[in-house]
């Protein structure tokens, strides 16, 4: 007799139990080979149940594992992580699964854990996979650690294994590499920058490198070895396209052709079909598109010595062939969409228009939006060609739809989405407003709409979340009865163009087109100019060359649709958001001189009038040792002018909660927020701090450590009501990075901040509780908070002391 859970059977019942439990394991697999993710997913889950009757602990671990395959066949890439953590008994690390920022003792305290892991092929393969699974939720970082010492138990095992897990662990580099290339592009911190770059070619040469140690054993080739070629053909590619933007110091790297003609050819005649029949599909597929791209490009087509159309005609039959074999629509979408470019390629545009659209079904059909984006955007692009206009507009508005669907799910945790921003993401929505800006009546609306979704979509980027809520009115005066419009300056780039458009108060649109480097030599330089420690002591005259220059630039051409003074809202790309527009000057007047400037996100913002004047406080003035951290620029000194600041904002408020010094530390602060922000919606930040285009060296300084941007991710989750005005007042930009701003508009994103008041550059202690005085006086005398600042920033320009742009000019107020 075998003893069970809760009673006893008979021998010969067990086995036929261990025989059912077979027979549904290899019935899950060949369900899942058909793509029948759900199916299978069913029947391991109850094979798990007949294991767990026969107490049998590898059976369950080997259902789990089986399970975790069929639930990322479904997308959901989280449930299959937290069944792996089940099977390999790591229930306490749950955080592996979460999308928290891991920490240095936690990365330690799961490679000690897998140490003590059992050294059995089934614990292995559960390795593998849950490393697998961390590459796909975007930590690539968690999924060496535990890759790596799979590899290490396997070293008993067969050569086979081995080399399964360096091919996963050559992704898992890839995926390190795509990380810290979409890094480099999005950050322009000189610091960060080179580290980033650094960081992308090592790992990119450590992917190659794993690549390259997949060998078979005998004279024929393996499937693994196979794939480890393709994908290391697929990662040269990437960078080879990349590397007029992501330069690699050792530059035979990013243009090693002769290893992309070489391995081409390995692969033309390699045998797909050997293959199991999903990943026979998907690498063929992978191929094609391969191929697609070599034969498209003149460099690349040219070593292989007049062969475009072969190259063509061998990606479509093998792209023909996948297809005879498939009957998972997900992987069929693929394979069509894929025949359908290259039909496009070869000039058939009528085919591949139907295979474009047959492969578009296919993924709506299964709600693969990561996939549908794709071929709305090739629709799109073919429509162009075809003249088409309104389909290819409608395609790239679909296009963006899919996109926002693939954000809001937990398929924006794929790396191939999520590191791919600049190529993948990006490229769509600038596709698309180069088409609508190109017509002949362009519809302002809509460019508007499409260029705000791009900024948002950028925030998600630099923030890597996917949840930003919204709070949005049209942009109002102080006018009680909401009725005055005011008019908007739209400023963003475009290729080699600016594109600047005004919506006046009447509704009505006007257009004006600037040479991009004739525009951004003058704000570098003036940036550069009021970045400098001399700037307070630079002549009026010679810094009012610069500001007029931009001026004559980007107002001037639209001066005669403004009114004549009030309040402006500049919507503007991250890059010009680094410019103080109050500091414009037309030669008589600054533009601060004639109106209240709020620079915002989007043409929607919260209402700038304040009603509640409850305010949370948190300051420092003491000297604290994290004034010499690391993170912080040289010579940060602590503020004694904070109490003064603070006695201010107590006098003209209606009630005041202070965190000051000891009392603010990281979990006093963030406590605080979620217990009082909506019975206190203004939070007064008078410390420290820095915006850059790197989210890691965006943060402000409590008293026990530097808080960093994504470190407020759970504020909005546990608190969806909004923050009124977030005000920061003794912050900087990052020296030296021309997207700074882009800090500020994330910092008041994830704090759920509506408007924000901010600096550009640290200014004098003393002038800034001075201004901040007359902000909340300002606020009490019921001005908006846009002509709260302004007249709060004339006071320091009338003021002699303080009359010099150094003193009134950085504070800026974002609007979300």
């Amino acid at each position: 007799m075998i003893i069970l859970i809760g009673y006893t059977l008979p021998t010969s019942a067990s086995i036929d139990l261990s025989v059912s439990a077979r027979k549904l394991t290899q019935k899950g697999h060949k369900q899942l080979q058909q793509g029948e993710g759900q199916k299978a997913l069913n029947t391991w889950s109850e094979a798990y149940k007949i294991y767990q009757q026969l107490n049998n602990s590898d059976g369950e671990t080997g259902s789990l594992i089986n399970q975790s395959l069929a639930l990322q066949s479904l997308g959901l890439y989280t449930r299959s992580c937290e069944t792996l953590i089940t099977a390999l008994k790591l229930e306490d690390k749950t955080w592996i699964c979460s999308g928290n920022q891991t920490k240095v003792k936690q990365q330690q305290e799961l490679m000690n854990a897998l140490q003590k892991q059992s050294r059995g092929k089934t614990q292995i393969l559960g390795l593998k996979n849950l490393g697998n699974v961390l590459r796909l939720i975007g930590k690539p970082e968690i999924s060496e650690i535990v890759l790596k010492e799979a590899l290490v138990i396997s070293k008993s095992f067969s050569k086979e294994l081995q080399n399964s897990l360096l091919l996963s662990l050559a992704n898992t580099e890839r995926t390190s590499y795509q990380k810290a290339s979409n890094k480099y592009q999005i950050t322009e911190e000189p610091v960060g920058k080179k580290e980033a770059l650094n960081q992308a070619e090592s790992r990119f040469i450590q992917a190659l490198n794993y690549y390259q140690q997949v060998k078979s054993t005998g004279n024929k080739k393996s499937d693994t070895e196979l794939l480890a070629q393709l994908n290391q053909l697929d990662l040269l590619l990437e960078q080879f396209f990349k590397k007029k933007s992501v330069i690699f110091d050792n530059l035979k790297i990013s243009n090693n052709q002769q290893s992309i003609y070489d391995l081409t050819k390995k692969l033309l005649v390699a045998n797909f079909g050997k293959l199991q029949t999903n990943k026979s599909i998907y690498a063929s597929t992978q191929f094609s598109d391969i191929l697609i791209k070599i034969a498209a490009n003149e460099d690349l087509s040219r070593i292989f010595t007049n062969e475009k159309i072969n190259l063509y005609n061998a990606a479509l039959n093998i792209g023909l062939s996948a297809l005879d074999k498939t009957n998972n629509k997900r992987a069929e979408s693929f394979t069509k969409g894929t025949v359908g470019k290259i039909y496009d390629n070869l000039g058939q545009l009528e085919k591949s228009e139907i295979y474009l659209e047959e492969a578009l079904g296919l993924a709506q059909s299964v709600r693969a939006w990561d996939i549908a984006y794709q071929w709305q955007q090739e629709l799109a692009r073919l429509y162009q060609k075809l003249g088409k206009f309104d389909r290819a507009n409608k395609a790239y508005d679909a296009a963006i739809k899919s996109i926002e669907q693939v954000q809001s799910s937990s398929l924006s945790a794929n790396p191939e989405f999520k590191f791919n921003f600049k190529d993948r993401i990006e490229a769509v929505y600038k596709q698309y407003l180069n088409l609508l800006l190109s017509r002949e009546k362009p519809n302002f609306n809509q460019i508007i709409q499409v260029k705000q979704k791009l900024q948002l979509a950028e925030i998600k980027n630099f923030l890597q979340c996917n949840y930003l809520p919204t709070f949005e009115k049209e942009v109002y005066t102080n006018d009680t009865n909401n009725s005055k419009v005011l008019p908007i300056i739209y400023i963003f780039q475009i290729k080699n163009q600016v594109e600047i458009i005004i919506k006046t108060k009447d509704n009505l649109f006007f257009r004006h087109t600037a040479n991009f480097s004739e525009i951004t030599s003058g704000i570098d330089d003036l940036i550069n100019l009021l970045q400098s420690p001399d700037f307070l002591t630079i002549s009026e005259s010679r810094f009012l060359t610069y500001s007029q220059n931009i001026y004559d630039l980007l107002v001037l051409p639209i001066k005669k649709y403004l009114p004549d003074e009030g309040e402006l809202v500049f919507v503007l790309d991250t890059y010009f958001q680094n410019v103080p527009f109050s500091l414009l000057h037309d030669g008589e007047r600054y533009l601060l001189e004639d109106y209240a400037i709020t620079v915002s996100l989007t043409s929607k913002t919260a209402p700038l009038v304040t009603e509640n004047l409850k305010v949370l406080v948190a300051g420092l003035s003491q000297a604290n040792t994290n004034l010499k951290h690391p993170l912080f620029p040289g010579n940060i000194t602590p503020l004694p002018e904070v109490n003064t600041e603070i006695s201010y904002i107590r006098n003209n408020t209606t009630e005041v909660i202070e965190l000051i010094n000891a009392g603010f530390t990281s979990n006093n602060f963030q406590e605080s927020m979620v217990k009082r922000r909506k019975d206190f919606p203004l939070i007064h930040i008078s410390t420290h701090g820095q915006f850059s285009s790197d989210p890691h060296k965006t943060f402000i300084l409590a008293w026990d450590k530097p808080i960093n941007v994504r470190e407020f991710e759970n504020l909005l989750k546990n608190n969806p009501s909004p923050i009124d005005l977030l005000v920061l007042s003794a912050c900087q930009t990052a020296k030296g990075d021309k997207r700074s701003a882009l800090g500020i508009a994330g910092m008041a994103a994830m704090v759920g901040a509506q408007n924000t008041l901010a600096t550009l550059w640290l200014v004098n202690a003393k002038s800034t509780s001075e201004l901040m005085g007359d902000f909340y006086k300002n606020l009490n005398n019921g001005l908006n908070k846009a002509q709260a600042l302004r007249q709060a920033q004339l006071a320091l320009l009338k003021n002699p002391k303080y009359s010099h742009p150094y003193y009134w000019s950085p504070f800026i107020l974002v609007s979300k």
